[in-house]
């Protein structure tokens, strides 16, 4: 008798067999993986140098791995700027305005799972958001 514990899903999976071939523990692994998940894991963030205030840009959080449905949420210094529920994958693209103060903030993206218990995982990377160049200003200057 073999004993084996697998992490799944972020959980222990201890298993007990008889011999088994490299496909039939493969196989094996495979129909765990469809119960428990496997570990939900989330791309590294990227952010821009800098943007400009009040332009949209997208942002992509995206991962793989867990147990759907998912639920995203996309966050600005702490504060969820939106949050999608009960989606099929594990990635969305967030369309923003980032009206926000120029300086600079730290933006967070965080994958929950529905696996028991909950797998949560999140990224985060910092930009800086510029205010747009002033107009110019017509006037006369005048030489005595």
């Amino acid at each position: 008798m073999v004993k084996e514990i697998i992490i799944l899903g972020g959980r222990n999976i201890q298993i007990e067999y008889e011999a088994l071939s490299p496909e039939q523990r493969s196989l094996l692994i495979q129909d765990l993986e469809k119960k428990y998940g496997s570990p939900l894991k989330l791309s590294p963030a990227t952010c821009p140098a800098s943007i400009t205030q009040g332009t949209s840009h997208s942002v992509t959080i995206s991962g793989t791995g867990g147990v759907a449905p998912y639920t995203i949420t996309f966050y600005v210094n702490g504060v969820a700027r939106s949050t999608v529920p009960n989606l099929s994958s594990p990635t969305t693209t967030f369309n923003t305005v980032f009206n926000d103060p120029a300086g600079s903030y730290t933006v967070k993206g965080e994958i929950k799972d529905s696996c028991s218990p909950q797998q949560v995982v999140s990224d985060q990377c910092t930009v800086t958001i510029v205010a747009p160049c002033s107009t110019l200003i017509n006037g006369t200057l005048t030489i005595t």
